[in-house]
């Protein structure tokens, strides 16, 4: 049986997962980030985040491992639904979006989240994509 800790932070990142995706299917990307500069949780932000919010690692584990029970979860949904919850624990991210052609001349994108100077989520294979947008919170 999974501790109890955990299936609230696996819950907390379906519900994130479920807002974003929702969300994206309504509303424009920049409408929704510019939204969601409410107030962090109290105590300052940091690469460490606040002494009662779970690990980064945990966030990130949370998010995949919801990812998988929400249709239409992409790398970009799961992006921001853990940088919503790591916002919420006192932490700083920046979401990354980029693009790659591939050899067939095929276009792709990806986004990942970087934490503390790491990519934290959507890591694999990041380096073959080409940066195109950056968000990060102004402290």
């Amino acid at each position: 049986m999974m501790p109890r800790e955990r299936r609230m932070l696996l819950i907390r990142a379906w519900w994130r997962l479920v807002a974003w995706r929702m969300g994206l299917w309504i509303f424009p990307l920049r409408f929704l980030l510019e939204g969601a500069r409410g107030p962090a949780r109290s105590g300052g932000r940091s690469a460490q985040g606040t002494a009662s919010s779970p690990p980064v690692e945990m966030i990130a584990w949370a998010v995949a491992a919801a990812a998988r029970y929400v249709p239409g979860a992409t790398c970009l949904v799961q992006a921001l639904a853990a940088r919503s919850m790591l916002r919420r624990g006192g932490y700083d991210s920046e979401l990354h979006i980029g693009v790659a052609k591939g050899p067939d001349r095929s276009f792709g994108a990806h986004a990942w989240l970087r934490c503390g100077g790491r990519v934290v989520l959507g890591g694999s294979g990041v380096g073959q994509y080409t940066p195109l947008i950056s968000w990060e919170e102004a402290p």
